[in-house]
């Protein structure tokens, strides 16, 4: 689902949901956002992590692939970032642009009602 925030005139398209992108670019997505905090944290868990447990190496038709906790760290992270973005947005001040969008920010918990518990 895409949804717009708008701020001082500038219009920012965000997706929300799993980020498929993240899953298979890992820290690039949120460097190329300029999302510099999310995109160190990222680099550093692609380099520290594989350190801490060296995972599982698979062969399939000649293909390896590697588990490993920086793998895993990578498929959390590509549930979560496009609401920790947004989140990120709002905190900066942008606001939806359509009732559609505000319906989707209280969907996915970014918003929630006066008088209604945030951390429920």
């Amino acid at each position: 689902m895409k949804i717009k925030l708008s701020k001082d005139g500038v219009t920012k398209t965000c997706k929300l949901g799993f980020s498929w992108t993240v899953l298979f670019f890992s820290w690039m997505v949120p460097v190329s956002r300029l999302d510099i905090r999310w995109g160190l944290i990222m680099i550093g868990a692609a380099l520290i992590l594989p350190g801490l447990w060296a995972g599982y190496t698979y062969e399939v038709a000649g293909v390896l692939f590697r588990f490993n906790l920086a793998v895993l760290f990578n498929l959390v992270l590509a549930c979560y970032y496009n609401a920790i973005f947004v989140a990120g947005l709002l905190d900066e001040g942008y606001l939806p642009v359509e009732g559609e969008d505000l319906e989707a920010l209280f969907r996915y918990r970014l918003l929630v009602e006066e008088g209604e518990d945030a951390e429920a």
